[in-house]
């Protein structure tokens, strides 16, 4: 019978945290939402000579 501790001992990484797991989920998401918006963006308008208004988004 094979010994677990070896097979585990031979992983190159260990396996992500819950949070760094969260934090990758999070940011595949946030890449996802930009390349909708910039594939949404017109071709003829940039967004920096646009004036942007705030949004408040309730933080302190």
């Amino acid at each position: 019978m094979s010994d677990h501790t070896d097979e585990k001992s031979k992983m190159p990484w260990r396996p992500p945290t819950r949070r760094a797991f969260v934090t990758m989920l999070g940011a595949a998401a946030a890449a996802l939402a930009l390349r909708e918006k910039k594939l949404r963006a017109p071709a003829g308008v940039s967004g920096a000579t646009e004036p942007k208004k705030t949004i408040w988004i309730g933080h302190c």
